[in-house]
């Protein structure tokens, strides 16, 4: 969850996993208890060279403040993982419960995808990467990609930047052809 501007809330994922929907079920656990809203694809960006894999899904702001899911900043314009730092990320591997992981950053892929281990497993995509920020919990980057095979232990995770989301952002700025734009400032 990234955000609210009027009737909508955004949700921060890849790109990878809403290719080629126009809308998107967002699901949360609490409790061990799922819950899913429905939303909309608002907002898409894929490069493999940049690299950027993100997509926004937009939810009706009133049926997400009833799943109350927590609010995490996004890191800066420069936000990156540091390497050899430890890092934690959430998610739903395999569609199952959440649950929580801890990484560490290991080196940057073509200085722009931060590698980690242990790897993701499938369903982990768009897990957010989060670090402590002068002792606030911020989102710095974006689980991608599996690299190597699962399982194996050479395998990696590769995660996006969110210096690589303002990139993004820059080179396709949201537009009126899109299904419903994200009014400005609201992802900053």
């Amino acid at each position: 969850f990234v955000g609210a501007a009027g009737k909508d809330a955004y949700i921060l994922t890849n790109y990878h996993v809403v290719e080629g929907q126009n809308a998107a079920t967002c699901d949360f656990w609490t409790n061990g208890v799922k819950q899913s809203v429905q939303g909309r694809v608002v907002w898409r960006a894929y490069d493999s060279a940049a690299p950027a894999d993100f997509a926004v899904v937009a939810v009706d702001a009133d049926q997400l403040k009833q799943i109350d899911p927590p609010f995490v900043a996004l890191g800066g314009a420069d936000a990156k993982p540091s390497v050899n730092s430890f890092f934690l990320t959430s998610g739903g591997p395999k569609g199952w419960n959440v649950r929580a992981c801890k990484g560490k950053i290991l080196d940057y892929w073509n200085g722009e995808t931060a590698l980690f281990q242990p790897p993701p497993v499938p369903g982990q995509s768009g897990s957010g990467v989060f670090e402590e920020i002068n002792g606030e919990c911020w989102l710095v980057a974006i689980v991608t990609w599996l690299i190597g095979q699962e399982g194996v232990d050479e395998a990696k995770g590769g995660a996006i930047p969110i210096a690589n989301l303002y990139k993004a952002l820059k080179n396709r700025p949201f537009n009126a052809s899109e299904r419903s734009p994200i009014p400005p400032g609201a992802v900053e």
